[in-house]
């Protein structure tokens, strides 16, 4: 039996059936599809791909740096000229694409972004060539093998932007020197190492930052500590929570003050469609419970155990 990978997983998974939560199915006269096209869910571009035809207009903008649209470009390499910068910052980044992108793409935006790329393709590309990486770009990759390799060239390390890297080893190298911890930026930091480091030093939280926080831990103490009656800095920034997923609970509380332009970027307005999942997948359930219940061997056991055809029947 062919292995499950997680790159198959990821697969069936966003391609099930999804939809918009109720919240977001209740506010949906206020969508705008190319405020949708930044949402980094894979769901944001499947749901794009059923319900809007103008695809190849949104995929000139931000959808290119989903992470669902790298399997449409291996398929559309023609289509990828337009949107390299977006492309190069997509998470999962195929070795197919990159290695179409490579020739002739000299410009000083293309290493920079693709230093910061967590995929694989894109740091074995830079772990083979070096002498390509944006050293201060790459401190916010958080690939295991890039933090490594940050680890054996410390000179190279830029601490306000590895501050923000998630990587649970670059918050240990945090945590072994903490005053080179740039606190502003530590303050978005979504690992709960991060968080549990933060609050050693909470008069140095930046509020406005912390509401990028999508740590549910962090969320949380924002809304207990924020100083309510004041705008960010040290109060709510609603704009910036109407795109957090860690926010939806607190979006949907508080419909009055989300920010729908942004909203529609927060991956957290998907939901599983279960109810399409079953009314896809029944008859095929039907089928096999049926082959089941039905197998002659079955019949026969029960047979010889005792009971007659009209009870067979009556209890299939």
């Amino acid at each position: 039996m062919a292995s499950l990978t997680i790159e198959k997983l990821r697969h069936q998974i966003v391609a099930a059936p999804i939809k918009l939560s109720p919240f977001a199915q209740a506010h949906k006269w206020k969508m705008d599809v190319f405020m949708l096209a930044y949402n980094p869910s894979p769901a944001a571009f499947h749901y794009i791909r059923k319900y809007h035809s103008n695809i190849l207009d949104l995929l000139t903008g931000s959808m290119a740096s989903n992470p669902s649209s790298i399997a449409y470009f291996e398929e559309h390499p023609d289509e990828m000229e337009y949107v390299i910068p977006n492309i190069i910052s997509n998470p999962m980044l195929s070795a197919k694409v990159l290695e179409m992108l490579l020739p002739n793409n000299t410009m000083p935006y293309f290493y920079q972004r693709l230093s910061a790329n967590p995929s694989n393709a894109a740091v074995d590309h830079l772990l083979a060539n070096p002498e390509r990486i944006m050293w201060v770009e790459f401190c916010t990759n958080s690939n295991s093998r890039a933090v490594a390799f940050l680890r054996k060239n410390p000179s190279k390390i830029n601490y306000s932007y590895l501050s923000t890297n998630t990587n649970s080893s670059a918050i240990r190298m945090l945590a072994a020197d903490p005053a080179q911890i740039d606190f502003d930026q530590f303050s978005m930091n979504s690992n709960p190492l991060a968080f549990k480091l933060l609050m050693e030093y909470p008069e140095q939280i930046n509020y406005n930052n912390l509401a990028f926080n999508t740590n549910p831990a962090a969320l949380a103490y924002l809304f207990e500590n924020a100083i309510l009656e004041y705008p960010y800095p040290f109060g709510l920034n609603w704009r910036i929570l109407s795109g957090n997923p860690a926010a939806i609970s607190y979006l949907e509380a508080n419909p009055e003050k989300v920010v729908f332009p942004k909203f529609w970027e927060n991956p957290a307005i998907f939901e599983m469609d279960y109810q399409s999942i079953f009314d896809e997948r029944l008859p095929e359930l039907l089928d096999q419970l049926m082959m089941v219940s039905l197998h002659p061997d079955r019949i026969d056991r029960l047979v010889k155990m005792g009971f007659t055809s009209k009870e067979i029947a009556a209890n299939l």
